[in-house]
Formats: C-alpha cells, structure tokens, sequence
C-alpha cells in the first residue's frame, strides 16, 4: 500500500492512488492533491488552468440558472385583459377621444388588442354593438389601470359618447 516518500524520506501510504508505484518528484498525482508534494511548473500550470475552467463553468452555470429562473417568474404571472362592451350615443366624441384613449391606455401599461368597432362574429346568441379588449401584464395592472385618475378622468368624457353594457378582466393562462 505504500506507494509515496515525501522529501524528507518518510514513507506515506495511501490508499486513494495505488497506481503510482515510485516516488517521482516532477510528476505528483491527479488523485493526492491531499499530498504535500512538490509538482512542476507544467503540472502547477496544468492544475491552475483546470481550476479556472471549473470556476469559470461554475460562474456560467450560475449566470444561467439565474436567467431561466428569471424567465420562469416572468412566465408565472398570467396575463390579464380587459373586455368592455358598448354602444355609441355620439360619434363625434368617440372619434375626437380616441387618441387619448389609446395614449392613457398605454400610459397604464396596457396594450390595445381589438379597437372599439372591430368586426365580431357571434358564435351563440346575438353580438356585443361594440368591443374594446386592452392587455395587461397581470390582473393587478389592469386594475390599477381601471382605479387610476387618468382613467377616471377618460371614463367621464366618454361616459357622455357611449353607454357601457359591460366591463370586466379576465385572467389568462399562465405560459
């Protein structure tokens, strides 16, 4: 079992390297780092250059994983869209509020998907005169969205052109 002398000439044994059968001062093995050998330079370079590698995938693997649980997170918050229904009492409002609409819907992070007067197709039961579907991040942006002044302040403008039938969010699927 005995396989290394270190440099003062005490016998050391081990049992992790075997294979070494000599004592070699320019060759130290792989497997004793334990050992306090001397190694040469080629071999000192050899290890240094290993342990780089291994830090650097370390640090890489960890970049990684921070960013997939990044894009996990992102991907549990469901995103949320507001659908409200409504019929024209004055076009010429409607048309004159349309750009401050759009602009106070995107200041509250929404993202307009179907503009008030887009074509619908009823499946079952008689269509909606006119739909406006708005996105948001999630259901507590597009309710913050709804609570807001700058909303309440649309809301009352437009109250006077259109008559709501119904306004409600409705929560996607989660990615």
């Amino acid at each position: 079992m005995s396989h290394l002398m270190s440099l003062s000439g005490v016998k050391r044994t081990s049992l992790f390297a075997p294979h070494m059968s000599a004592f070699d001062p320019k060759r130290t093995c792989r497997l004793c780092y334990h050992l306090d050998l001397p190694a040469s330079a080629g071999d000192w370079e050899d290890t240094m250059k290993t342990q780089y590698a291994v830090a650097l995938a370390v640090a890489a693997g960890f970049g990684l994983g921070a960013i997939a649980v990044q894009g996990l997170h992102a991907q549990a918050t469901p995103k949320a869209y507001i659908v409200s229904e409504s019929e024209v009492l004055d076009a010429a409002v409607i048309a004159s509020t349309r750009p401050l609409a759009a602009s106070t819907a995107q200041a509250g992070g929404g993202r307009r998907l179907a503009l008030p007067g887009a074509k619908i197709v009823a499946f079952v039961g008689e269509p909606p005169k006119r739909v406006g579907i708005t996105e948001f991040e999630s259901l507590e942006k597009a309710q913050a969205y709804r609570n807001s002044a700058a909303f309440k302040e649309l809301q009352a403008q437009l109250d006077k052109a259109r008559k709501t039938v119904r306004a409600y969010a409705v929560e996607g699927a989660a990615n």
